[in-house]
């Protein structure tokens, strides 16, 4: 009776299961299979759309930037010059062409096709342009207006002397109408970028397509995206590494699916109509509870006391192998202030992916709060790793997040500590790389600081410096000096520069760039702004009609009652507006043009000036001083010094001064330190000077006694 029970069992229950279950492995097996295939498939359609998006972003980019320069006042009244001015051209498209950023090629042409004036690299272009793109210049010239007061541009991909490139044409026109050119001959400007193969793998990188190459059409291999130009002539093919997400998909799951089908198999023939309903429902409780103690709800990753105890254990088994990794995210506030806080959760998320798929299996990574994470590295190569998962980091952090629109662009300051001792425990081990963390922060941020033992007694006077700091700024001790400003042709003072200084009798000397970085960190910044303006603006009303320039925090612009609480201290003081201009470095633009348009327009309509500082040492563009605007640029004291002895210092100030002109700003010089730079800077259009020249930066009871001494000299003569 026993053995039919058994044999009945075996045959109702054991064997329709196995066959069930050997029918289930081998359909998911093939479900698998079917989607690894699928997602290959549709990886690949996706990436060729990326490049084909990538394609028309880069012709349409070179389009804009070419009706930039064509729709503008001085190209019109310059290419329609009988004699084209070489300086200009040059200054304007040659120079560009030579850095080889946006194009490579560029030169003016009339109707017909024949070529006014072209440089290539930085070199004049000899070459008949129709020539040189492969006959279609004419073509292209037929597409658009032939006169000088509708501008157009149009795009190709054409084979040229030099290879593929695209290209773009457009029709100079002047943007103020009824300018009088003095010829109705209408006149083309043509740029042209390479497709090279550093540019194409570039395009890649940005497009996060992997290894993308272009190969000439003899060479193409299927599956890649052929080129084909609009004049029905196949330039090459694209082609790239597809990812095969479907392939390490698979790879990943089936040996997963198959044992847990398997295992699945034999406990429900073992223990199916005894326990497994019973105790189901106790366990998941169980887990569910471990992993959240253990667990950041978010992101899911080990939380702070999670990671203490791996330290802790880690450090107890070989305190020779562990090292952790600090990482402190730079810029997620302003995401989370600029957005909201969903979208914030979104690039925690997805930071907290980034990370594990960054560093190695066996490091343990957490979110111990905030947008701060800490990674466990063990064994004998721990420190290397952590140096390397840095660096990756840091990469990866160069491309910005992208949430349905919203584009997130942080950076990460890090810090590493090594266990050096027997007797570190986890809390000592982070609190060291914690402030090798903020020495990262506050040598610039987005970038990877090593803790070192003198660490602790810089932490120490950066504390220090932090609390005299903030009760300086309470009791609106903090010092101004400034610098004169003058007039080029006649050398009278009309401005100063109110520049920060820690105050005398404190014990200790602190350059700006040090308290100012504090300030930012600490988040006083906009108090101690506040302060520097209220004490220049004060002093201002000693100094009759004398303009004086602040210098702005990012930090401040950021604050969305900057501008209020600006104008607020200049009518409490008395000032009038115009009298207040304020200077803001380029760096600070580069991210923020379309937020910081509204407060630019703001304050120039209150009669602030604004000036574009340190224009020459970075990264300028003209983009933004046509977007945003500018009542001044002043150019780097770099450029300056170098104006004597350096030919392409003294080419970058006349184009500075041919931009201003176009922009209607003025341009002011600094560093100025020798009387033979003051005529170059003046024939290059500079109408203020600034320098040791005219004087250092200095109290305000010096810039009254100059001014005294000024008016002085006047009536006497």
């Amino acid at each position: 009776m026993k053995n039919r029970s058994a044999l009945k069992f075996l045959l109702v229950v054991v064997v329709p299961l196995f066959l069930t279950g050997g029918g289930v492995v081998a359909l998911t097996m093939d479900l698998l299979d079917r989607l690894s295939t699928g997602a290959n498939v549709e990886d690949h359609r996706r990436t060729a759309e990326v490049v084909a998006s990538a394609l028309d972003a880069s012709q349409q980019q070179l389009a804009d930037l070419l009706f930039d320069n064509t729709n503008w006042d001085a190209a019109a009244i310059n290419l329609s010059a009988p004699e084209v001015n070489f300086e200009f051209f040059e200054a304007s498209w040659g120079i560009p062409s030579a850095i080889g950023i946006n194009y490579d090629v560029a030169a003016a042409v009339d109707k017909n096709g024949e070529t006014i004036m072209g440089m290539a690299g930085g070199n004049v272009l000899t070459a008949n342009m129709n020539d040189y793109l492969g006959g279609h210049l004419l073509a292209l010239l037929a597409e658009l207006p032939s006169n000088n007061t509708q501008p157009r541009t149009t795009s190709a991909i054409v084979k040229t002397s030099d290879g593929t490139a695209i290209i773009a044409v457009g029709n100079v026109a002047p943007t103020t109408q009824g300018l009088d050119l003095g010829t109705n001959e209408p006149r083309f400007l043509v740029m042209a970028k390479l497709m090279t193969n550093e540019f194409i793998a570039q395009l890649g990188e940005k497009f996060v397509v992997k290894n993308m190459r272009l190969l000439p059409k003899d060479l193409s291999a299927s599956g890649g995206l052929a080129i084909t130009n609009r004049f029905g002539e196949s330039v090459g093919e694209l082609t790239w590494d597809d990812r095969r997400p479907g392939d390490s998909t698979r790879e990943l799951i089936q040996p997963t699916v198959f044992i847990t089908l398997s295992v699945l198999m034999a406990v429900l023939t073992a223990i199916a109509f005894v326990c497994w309903w019973q105790f189901r429902d106790i366990g998941e409780r169980e887990r569910k509870s471990n992993f959240e103690a253990r667990h950041d709800a978010l992101t899911g990753l080990l939380n702070r006391a999670a990671i203490v105890a791996e330290t802790d254990a880690a450090l107890a088994e070989n305190f020779c192998g562990v090292c952790v990794l600090f990482i402190d995210l730079d810029g997620f506030k302003v995401v989370n202030d600029t957005y909201d806080h969903r979208t914030g959760d979104h690039l925690l998320y997805s930071f907290a992916a980034m990370l594990r798929t960054l560093t190695p299996a066996d490091a343990l990574v957490s979110r111990i709060g905030g947008d701060e994470f800490v990674v466990l590295f063990r064994g004998v190569n721990a420190t290397v790793q952590a140096e390397t998962a840095a660096s990756k980091i840091i990469d990866f952090l160069q491309m910005p997040f992208d949430f349905d629109g919203r584009i997130a662009s942080i950076g990460a300051s890090i810090g590493i500590a090594a266990a050096a001792d027997p007797e570190i425990r986890a809390a000592e081990l982070l609190r060291r790389a914690d402030i090798a963390m903020y020495r990262a922060k506050s040598d610039g941020k987005n970038r990877c600081c090593v803790f070192t033992k003198s660490m602790d007694a810089d932490r120490g006077e950066t504390l220090e410096i932090v609390s005299e700091l903030r009760a300086i700024v309470a009791c609106k001790e903090i010092d101004v000096a400034y610098q004169p400003i003058v007039d080029a042709f006649s050398r009278k003072m009309t401005g100063v520069e109110a520049l920060a200084r820690w105050p005398g009798g404190t014990g200790r000397e602190v350059g700006p760039e040090r308290f100012i970085a504090e300030a930012e960190t600490a988040g006083i910044v906009n108090q101690l702004g506040e302060t520097i303006l209220e004490r220049a603006c004060t002093d201002a009303k000693k100094w009759a009609d004398l303009r004086v320039a602040i210098n702005i925090s990012p930090l401040q612009l950021r604050d969305p009652e900057f501008v209020s609480r600006t104008l607020s201290i200049i009518d409490r003081i008395g000032l009038a507006h115009g009298r207040i201009e304020l200077e803001i470095t380029e760096g600070t633009l580069i991210d923020d043009i379309a937020r910081l348009k509204p407060v630019f327009v703001t304050l120039r309509s209150a009669g602030i000036s604004l000036a574009l500082d340190d224009f020459g040492a970075g990264y300028s563009s003209i983009a933004y001083l046509r977007e945003l605007p500018f009542d001044r640029i002043k150019i780097d004291r770099s450029l300056t010094s170098a104006i004597l002895v350096s030919g392409s210092a003294r080419h970058m100030i006349q184009a500075t001064g041919l931009i201003a002109r176009g922009i209607g700003a003025e341009v002011t010089a600094e560093g100025v330190e020798a009387e033979e730079e003051i005529q170059i800077l003046k024939l290059a259009g500079c109408a203020k000077l600034q320098g040791y020249l005219f004087g250092k930066p200095q109290d305000a009871n010096s810039i009254t006694r100059a001014l005294k001494l000024s008016t002085a000299a006047i009536v006497a003569a």
